[in-house]
């Protein structure tokens, strides 16, 4: 599912959608997809987007009342 988020940060806002969340009911975790598209293969330096996850999985926690352990 495509999941909006809009949660403060240290008095900053932070918004934006998560493209794809998945539940494991047989573990408990959460995993959270990004989707890309282009009209040609992506290169592994375009793929990377650390900071992006870090985001949503704050969002994801703040949004839900989940620990982020």
């Amino acid at each position: 599912m495509e999941k909006y988020f809009s949660v403060d940060y240290k008095g900053h806002m932070l918004s934006g959608f998560i493209d794809r969340i998945f539940y494991n009911t047989n573990t408990g975790e959460y995993i959270i997809e990004d989707i890309k598209t282009k009209e040609k293969p992506f290169s592994d330096a375009d793929l990377t987007t650390p900071m992006q996850f870090v985001v949503y999985t704050y969002a994801l926690a703040q949004t839900l009342g989940i620990s982020e352990d």
